[in-house]
């Protein structure tokens, strides 16, 4: 289990029922779970699923789902996913950016900014 929402932390939304926006970032996540950064790589999963327990007593889930949670104001999946890009922190020294237009039609303001301790540089090509 990583966290309870109350109930108390849910505000009346645009439609009538009550809303509330969960996010967790990675080192939140690493350390609920026991882990570090060196554990990890990019194309690792995190899968985050989640109980409803209403005030009244039910409870939903992934695996009870259905006719029954038609019943309350629930409208979100019980699961979500996210896949790792790149998590480790590249090794010092120097690097070569090759980047290639392939569609031969120029960068048409194409870029990739890098950042090293908060310092971000931007590049770009011209031509092909």
């Amino acid at each position: 289990m990583l966290e309870n929402v109350p109930a108390s932390a849910f505000s009346e939304g645009d439609s009538g029922f009550p809303e509330h926006q969960y996010s967790i970032d990675a080192e939140t996540m690493l350390s609920k779970l026991g882990l570090d950064a060196s554990q990890i790589d990019g194309g690792d999963l995190f899968i985050v699923r989640y109980d409803l327990k209403l005030t009244d007593g039910r409870s939903f889930s992934t695996e009870d789902t259905g006719q029954n949670v038609r019943t309350t104001s629930h409208n979100a999946p019980f699961k979500y996913s996210s896949v790792v890009v790149c998590f480790k922190t590249p090794e010092p020294g120097n690097w070569t950016l090759s980047m290639t237009d392939v569609f031969g039609d120029g960068w048409n303001g194409g870029n990739i900014v890098v950042s090293i301790d908060g310092n971000e540089t931007e590049y770009t090509c011209t031509g092909a």
